[in-house]
């Protein structure tokens, strides 16, 4: 049944998402309905757009966790459904094969991960206060996407991988792109660690395959084998030795 709500109680409206099927709206005067999210007045063709959003996103999210658990190569679009909950032949209303569906899923990681690493490059923190805060910011977003950063962390081989091969161009292209982008960064901030006597002479992109080695590698590590553990505790002790090395 669908509910007309007073234009005067528009603004008091708050919408919490349930499941695929259902949205309840909470009002401030306590009157609770739902309904697939349909009020009257609200345009069907806006409430079909959130839905089908909102469907796509579910999609998005069970192959990012499918991807975590395996490569994004061995996953196939008919796990991807049965994760997603979805019938095959819906997924491929939302996206016209797997490479399309991994393109989207690459460009919206990519583009935040690689914009919060543009940010602290350019920012008025000293270079080593930098570094401190990429690592950081690594081993936070793992803590709240498990999923995003160990497919970020395992996927980061394809462009060396012969298997790759068997991605689209577009895709290899994006994976490409990403991985000079981040590496340029952080020799970017390597050098100017350099010019201000803070950091000893070194090739700039050496040190940004170490950095971001030892990130992959930990994240992975604590994925497969220490779930249970705060993984912000490698933050301090990777900086120490990325700064400062092992040697007493």
């Amino acid at each position: 049944m669908d509910f007309t709500i007073p234009s005067r109680y528009f603004w008091h409206l708050s919408k919490k998402l349930l499941d695929k099927n259902s949205f309840v709206y909470i009002l401030d005067f306590e009157v609770q309905l739902s309904n697939k999210g349909v009020f009257m007045t609200e345009p069907k063709k806006i409430r079909k757009e959130k839905e089908q959003e909102f469907h796509k996103k579910l999609i998005l999210d069970a192959a990012k966790r499918l991807f975590a658990k395996k490569s994004i190569i061995e996953v196939t679009v008919d796990e991807i459904a049965k994760e997603s909950g979805f019938a095959k032949s819906t997924l491929y209303s939302y996206f016209a094969s797997k490479e399309a569906l991994v393109s989207e899923l690459l460009d919206s990681i990519i583009t935040e991960r690689l914009k919060e690493l543009e940010d602290i490059a350019i920012s008025d923190a000293p270079p080593e206060k930098k570094i401190l805060m990429y690592i950081g910011i690594n081993f936070e977003e793992a803590i709240e996407d498990r999923d995003m950063a160990v497919l970020l962390s395992r996927e980061s081989h394809l462009f060396y991988d012969r298997t790759s091969r068997t991605l689209s161009k577009d895709i290899m292209n994006k994976i490409l792109s990403a991985f000079k982008r981040s590496h340029s960064l952080l020799a970017r901030i390597y050098d100017e660690g350099r010019e201000k006597g803070v950091f000893r002479e070194m090739e700039p992109h050496l040190f940004s395959t170490f950095l971001l080695s030892v990130i992959r590698g930990i994240i992975v590590r604590w994925w497969h084998f220490a779930p249970d553990e705060d993984i912000k505790f490698y933050i301090n002790p990777v900086y120490e030795i990325i700064l400062h090395g092992i040697e007493k």
